[in-house]
């Protein structure tokens, strides 16, 4: 009786190093999944742009965009570095590999920016009506969006829009 607890005991055992070798082989090349958060009180402006994105999208048979704050977050570094670098309108888009970087730490796999200057009524419009924007706002593959707007030392608007999944 004793032989036959003993069996059933190292088959166990042998199953559970079987299972737990197993489990770590198959979660070494996993993605941890990211966690967005959404605390950050948005501008009026912003959100008026996100509502037209997200409308935009819905006429567009695809899913609205959830806020989030670390896409806020870069939105926001991205215009504060335009406004104190005076980065004119051709150069909006430098630095975007070095500034989303530690995005990709957080468990993001893509992140998209559409940046844009002028009126903040028309904003939207120029990147409904640009080819390369607009793509980038019916990407299916999106999953969170933040923005922000901001006004240069000029009062020229800048807005920014980031996506990621």
């Amino acid at each position: 009786m004793n032989e036959f607890l003993y069996l059933w005991m190292a088959i166990i055992i042998i199953f559970i190093i079987w299972a737990l070798r197993n489990l770590q082989k198959s979660n070494k090349n996993e993605i941890v999944p990211y966690k967005c958060k959404n605390t950050i009180i948005w501008e009026p402006k912003s959100l008026i742009l996100y509502e037209k994105i997200n409308i935009w999208r819905e006429e567009n048979n695809l899913k609205w965009l959830f806020p989030c704050d670390d896409m806020v977050i870069l939105a926001r570094t991205r215009i504060d570095y335009w406004i104190e670098n005076d980065i004119k309108a051709l150069e909006l888009h430098s630095l975007f590999g070095i500034h989303r970087t530690p995005y990709f730490d957080l468990g993001l796999l893509k992140i998209a920016e559409n940046a844009s200057y002028g009126y903040v009524n028309t904003i939207f419009e120029k990147w409904k009506f640009s080819e390369a924007h607009n793509k980038n706002m019916l990407n299916p593959e999106w999953k969170y969006i933040g923005i922000d707007i901001k006004k240069n030392k000029q009062g020229i608007t800048l807005a920014c829009l980031i996506l990621a999944k």
